[in-house]
């Protein structure tokens, strides 16, 4: 059983190891969230890496060009993926805004490379409470927790375990996704099984 402490609950929480068929399920219902079409969305983390040893899976939230936005909009549409996801499909969603979209693992691993090609830019989280964790200077909105950092070197940690487990630790991550990708190919009832899913989106970085 996995135990993890809630974001958005005073409690913890059990959800389940997710599957394609439990997160499929999901995207078909969230792609008609009224704000869904105002942002891009990235898969990326264990889901796609390594999807039978995760434990949550891990989204990307990202600026969507001609699209005018609000933070209250984007508040509400993180809530509304975590509710959809824990309540009704029973698996642990982690989301982040990040303004443009940057992955450790389209870059060489070397610690020197990543600090020079970073970007800092607006971050955000959603927690109940506001996050004491965090150790860069952030402003808190609603239920969102707004940073200026590193798309490496997330919350003011340097080095952070991103950069330590893709360059120590030869950390084997996949590139992201797009998850209107994954949306469009099973909207065409495409069969619904780990195999086919690595087949057709799991693409490694070469570096």
């Amino acid at each position: 059983m996995i135990k993890r402490i809630s974001w958005l609950r005073d409690e913890e929480i059990y959800p389940s190891i997710p599957n394609v068929d439990v997160f499929v399920n999901w995207l078909m219902g969230i792609k008609e969230h009224k704000y869904f079409d105002k942002f891009n969305y990235y898969l990326t983390g264990g889901f796609i890496s390594w999807p039978v040893k995760t434990k949550d899976v891990d989204i990307i939230i990202t600026k969507r060009d001609g699209q005018q936005t609000t933070l209250k909009e984007l508040e509400e549409l993180m809530v509304d993926m975590f509710d959809s996801a824990y309540d009704t499909h029973g698996f642990f969603l982690d989301t982040c805004y990040m303004r443009t979209p940057q992955w450790i693992a389209d870059y060489p691993r070397n610690k020197e490379f990543l600090k020079s090609a970073e970007r800092k830019q607006l971050f955000i989280t959603i927690t109940k409470y506001e996050d004491t964790g965090i150790v860069c200077k952030y402003r808190r909105y609603g239920l969102l927790n707004c940073s200026y950092t590193g798309s490496f070197t997330l919350r003011g940690v340097e080095p952070s375990s991103l950069v330590h487990r893709w360059v120590d630790l030869d950390g084997n991550y996949a590139r992201m996704v797009d998850l209107r990708k994954i949306i469009k190919y099973y909207e065409n009832n495409n069969k619904r099984n780990i195999e086919d899913f690595l087949n057709k989106f799991q693409e490694y970085s070469g570096y």
